[in-house]
């Protein structure tokens, strides 16, 4: 019974202890760097639809300003390298 009422707030009875709660997130390869980067090292049969995503965030999503040509030079890196591995 007491798991079922345990941060259930609106279920549990008037004066029942709920322990403490804490809400707690990481993550060690956040989505962009999954998305804008890794598909990148699969080779170039993958840049037009990565650029296209790529287009896509710079026109959707905010990013502080310094952050776009640093993610720019990173995906032209990993290309220069993927073609390098692919020849």
């Amino acid at each position: 019974m007491r798991a079922a009422l345990t941060w259930n707030f609106p279920f549990a009875p008037s004066g029942f202890e709920h322990p403490p709660t804490s809400y707690l997130w990481s993550s060690r390869e956040p989505v962009l760097v999954r998305r804008l980067y890794d598909p990148l090292t699969a080779g170039p049969a993958h840049f037009a639809q990565n650029d296209a995503l790529w287009a896509w965030v710079k026109n959707n999503i905010h990013l502080p300003r310094h952050l776009i040509p640093e993610i720019e030079r990173e995906r032209e890196r990993i290309k220069a390298s993927s073609n390098a591995r692919g020849s």
